[in-house]
């Protein structure tokens, strides 16, 4: 799903707000666009769900390495959810990560989950990267 990684650029963790929030935007608009394509309804972006996010992707650069979120459960829960999902990657673009989870199954599944109603968003360009996580839920 990632392709081979023959370089590892080190830039820093820390892009600034504005960077983030835009990435984060982008990743939610491309991610809108697809399931307005299937005709499905939007999510509603949900800001302190994207803050745990983006923590969590911070936590994926930092370890160079992709990982799903330990507590989900927990962390859904508290929103009484029924359905819920996570999608985590890192691409060259957010382009490139949306086109890789679609070609995905059970990451495409998420996107196009007709349960969802929400999402969180967190996005972090490091290390010559766009990383994200989401998480959905309904």
């Amino acid at each position: 799903m990632i392709g081979v990684l023959v370089t590892l650029l080190v830039t820093g963790l820390s892009p600034s707000p504005a960077q983030s929030t835009n990435l984060r935007r982008k990743v939610y608009r491309l991610i809108e666009r697809t399931r307005e394509r299937h005709g499905l309804p939007a999510l509603h972006l949900d800001r302190d769900l994207s803050r745990y996010c983006r923590r969590h992707t911070r936590q994926m650069v930092s370890q160079n390495r992709l990982f799903h979120s330990t507590d989900l459960v927990g962390k859904v829960r508290r929103y009484n959810a029924n359905w819920w999902g996570e999608n985590v990657g890192y691409a060259q673009t957010a382009k490139r990560l949306r086109y890789l989870w679609m070609h995905s199954p059970g990451h495409r599944a998420n996107i196009l989950n007709r349960h969802f109603h929400h999402i969180g968003v967190g996005v972090v360009r490091g290390r010559g990267w766009v990383w994200s996580t989401t998480i959905f839920y309904g």
